[in-house]
C-alpha cells in the first residue's frame, strides 16, 4: 500500500532587509518574530467567526510591503484567490528602512467553513503578492497559521505521538 500526503509548499524568501514580518497580532496570535524567510507557526491558533472582520496587526522592518492573506477553507493545502481574507495591503507606501507598524482589517467571509484551517500571511517588497501562495519573491516572507473557524467540535480535535499515554 502507499500512503498519499497532502504537503504545504514553503516558499523561503529574502528577508535580511527587514522585509517580511517583525510582528503579526490576529485574535489570540501575537507572534513576534525575526526574519525566517519562511516561519511555520501554525501551533499558534486565532479563534475567528465567519461573516466577520478583525484587526490585524503587522510590524514590519522596511517600507513599501505589500501583505496578503490566505484561509485554506476547504483544507485542500491549496490557497486559491477566494480564500484571500487580505489583498495587497500596503504597510509604509514609498519608504525604506525603519520600523513601521499598521493595523488593517481581515475578512472572514459569511459562509465560511467552520473548523481548523492553515492560514497563510504572505509579504512582498514593492510589488503585489503573487496569486500563487507557494511563488517564491526576491524580497518578502511567508509564515503559516491556524485559524479556528466557529465552536471547535470533537471532531476538530487531533493528538499527536506526544499528547497519547501509554
Amino acid at each position: 500500500s502507499e500512503t498519499i500526503t497532502n504537503q504545504l509548499c514553503q516558499p523561503s524568501m529574502n528577508c535580511q532587509f527587514g522585509d517580511g514580518f517583525q510582528l503579526f497580532s490576529l485574535e489570540e496570535i501575537n507572534n513576534p518574530s525575526g526574519c525566517e524567510g519562511y516561519g511555520d507557526f501554525t501551533n499558534l491558533v486565532a479563534s475567528l467567526e465567519e461573516d466577520t472582520t478583525y484587526d490585524l496587526t503587522v510590524t514590519t522592518g522596511y517600507g513599501d510591503q505589500y501583505i496578503t492573506v490566505w484561509i485554506d477553507f476547504n483544507d485542500d493545502y491549496t490557497f486559491t484567490n477566494n480564500e484571500r481574507v487580505v489583498i495587497d495591503h500596503v504597510i509604509a507606501p514609498g519608504q525604506g528602512s525603519g520600523t513601521y507598524t499598521e493595523t488593517f482589517d481581515l475578512v472572514v467571509p459569511a459562509g465560511a467553513a467552520n473548523g481548523l484551517h492553515l492560514m497563510r500571511a504572505k509579504s512582498n517588497w514593492q510589488a503585489p503578492v503573487p496569486a500563487n501562495a507557494c511563488e517564491e519573491t526576491t524580497y518578502g516572507e511567508t509564515e503559516d497559521y491556524s485559524v479556528q473557524i466557529g465552536e471547535l467540535g470533537v471532531d476538530d480535535i487531533s493528538m499527536t505521538d506526544a499528547d497519547m499515554i501509554v
